[in-house]
């Protein structure tokens, strides 16, 4: 199994020179992949101009976004923004895209969340078209630039509703996990991905991406507790202890969370961290195996 790192873009007081420290150390690790989260409404960086700035700093990671709810977004803008980081990143980017659940980020975009099952399945096809080079609506114009990876970024599609992963057998790569709470440690969510993916007639399987929070050292039970109150807190769909309870902070945890991962048959594990600390990376990497 594979393992990525997070930036520590939720964090507050984050700096620019914490950030860029972040995904040189992570580049130099034996990690394989440097992942952002997506929020708008929220005071942390927005996550595709980020990764843009991270594609500079780096030469071989993969930069994954987890995930963007994005049917709040423009399609054509997205395409291009994702396109215009492949190019830069020479073709290391993975776009993990949902179809997103936080309201806010819908209202400030002026996007109705009804219907927006509907508008993410038109979007994902249309994101193809225009990677392939397809003239876009009425205008008869392909956007560019074209990905470097052919037919655009690898596509990993988050969610756990039974219809968004029944998504990935026809639009998508692979799925994208998180691992919250002691339901969530199932492959039952994978399964259903599979099945699509065997329905579609495709080759091989969906790569499976699933990712943890992670905060080592001392004030990792006080950075676990912080984080949990401030993020979560105001959300009645959340069990904070339940949560808690799953985010490793010792080398042990971390041990631990990632036998079960494996058993799980993940491909890769992403840790997000509660910390902007790049301490905490080396950590991280005294706990892989």
């Amino acid at each position: 199994m594979r393992f990525g790192v997070g930036l520590p873009v939720e964090v507050p007081g984050l700096t620019e020179t914490q950030l860029f420290d972040w995904a040189k150390r992570t580049e130099a690790g034996p990690f394989d992949t440097i992942a952002i989260v997506d929020e708008i409404v929220s005071p942390s960086l927005e996550s595709l101009t980020t990764l843009a700035a991270v594609a500079a700093l780096t030469t071989r990671v993969r930069l994954m976004t987890f995930v963007i709810g994005s049917p709040a977004r423009n399609t054509a803008l997205l395409a291009k923004q994702a396109a215009t980081i492949d190019v830069l990143s020479g073709g290391r980017l993975s776009l993990g895209l949902g179809v997103g659940e936080l309201v806010d980020d819908f209202a400030v975009s002026g996007v109705d969340m009804r219907g927006r099952g509907e508008r993410f399945d038109q979007q994902l096809t249309e994101l193809r078209q225009i990677w392939n080079g397809e003239p876009v609506g009425e205008t008869g114009r392909a956007l560019g630039p074209m990905p470097v990876q052919p037919g655009g970024p690898e596509l990993l599609l988050g969610g756990w509703a039974p219809r968004a992963l029944r998504r990935i057998g026809r639009f998508a790569d692979g799925y994208a996990g998180a691992v919250l709470s002691e339901e969530l440690l199932t492959d039952e969510h994978y399964q259903i991905a599979l099945k699509s993916w065997q329905d579609e007639g495709r080759k091989g399987r969906p790569r499976h991406v699933q990712a943890i929070y992670f905060a080592l050292g001392e004030q990792s039970d006080a950075q676990r507790e912080e984080y949990l109150r401030s993020a979560y807190a105001g959300s009645p769909d959340y069990d904070l202890q339940a949560m808690a309870a799953m985010i490793p902070t010792s080398e042990a945890d971390v041990r631990r969370m990632i036998e079960r991962i494996e058993e799980l048959g993940a491909d890769e594990l992403l840790f997000h961290p509660l910390s902007a600390d790049v301490d905490q990376i080396s950590r991280l990497e005294q706990a892989l195996p």
